[in-house]
């Protein structure tokens, strides 16, 4: 039986699907009662699970198993030999995934494509309040890619400067897990437009982020947007992303996503507001 995850599972989590299995496996072999399907799925009966056995053995219940964490540690030591598991749910999505490379895309495109998967493996990307490490020279507690994050302000926002970082609430914003950069009348910018404008510079787009302005390329209403455009999805929190393939749902490449980590999500198109377009 696998024991590893490769990011958090239960409330609040990443939930990877396999995560998931992984973690209802060591769920139903320490005598999780009742038994769970192992069907990827983290509903309330997996957070349950894992609350109920975190109670019982460590004397809290958050529902969610880090990594690395108590939780998963005392799951792996808690097995019990000789325990049938259910049978693994074949998967079914509600709709076909499609994960098929489109067709006829410009060679920007496909170089916008290639560099945003880049930057979202392996999973949970290359910046994430999920992964942390100990700075050795001061000690503290900082988040996976920060320096990483730092240069998608450096390179992507206009009329950012060096300067900005010599403010320790900005630099903090990026080096600190659960923190962002300070912006008047928010609770911190959300950089997953900032990420999409990088990308496309790093493809070889002359473009900028202005902040509380977006991309300055011209905004467009209809839905025919493509795989290598920067959407904007519907709802109040306003959230860029860019499709990697065409059809329904997408796939898509998301910053400052679940845990401020850059994810591949599927997405129904008709969840895209507006786009810009890159050619």
């Amino acid at each position: 039986m696998a024991k590893k995850i490769s990011s958090s599972v239960g409330k609040g989590g990443a939930n990877f699907l396999e995560d998931v299995k992984t973690i209802q496996k060591l769920l139903n072999a320490a005598g999780a009662s009742p038994q769970l399907e192992v069907d990827g799925k983290c509903g309330p009966k997996t957070y349950g699970a894992i609350a109920q056995f975190q109670q019982k053995n460590l004397g809290f219940s958050d529902g969610r198993v880090d990594v690395p964490g108590k939780t998963l540690n005392a799951l792996i030591g808690a097995q019990k030999p000789g325990v049938a598991q259910p049978p693994e749910k074949p998967e079914k999505p509600d709709k076909p995934q499609n994960t098929e490379k489109p067709e006829g895309l410009s060679p920007l495109r496909q170089k916008i494509i290639a560099i945003a998967q880049q930057q979202a493996m392996p999973p949970p990307g290359k910046v994430s309040d999920l992964v942390t490490m100990k700075d050795p020279a001061t000690g503290k507690v900082m988040r996976k890619g920060w320096q990483q994050l730092q240069r998608f302000f450096d390179e992507a926002v206009s009329g950012w400067t060096p300067n900005h970082w010599k403010d320790p609430k900005i630099l903090a914003g990026v080096q600190i897990p659960g923190r962002r950069i300070p912006q008047p009348g928010t609770s911190g910018v959300s950089w997953c437009g900032i990420f999409a404008t990088w990308v496309l510079i790093e493809a070889g787009m002359k473009v900028k982020w202005g902040l509380g302005k977006g991309i300055n390329l011209p905004i467009k209403g209809d839905q025919n947007f493509r795989a290598g455009d920067v959407c904007i999805k519907k709802g109040d929190r306003v959230h860029h992303f860019i499709p990697i393939t065409d059809g329904d749902p997408m796939q898509t490449v998301n910053g400052n996503s679940d845990n401020q980590s850059i994810l591949i999500k599927p997405l129904a198109r008709s969840q895209v507001a507006y786009y810009y377009q890159v050619d």
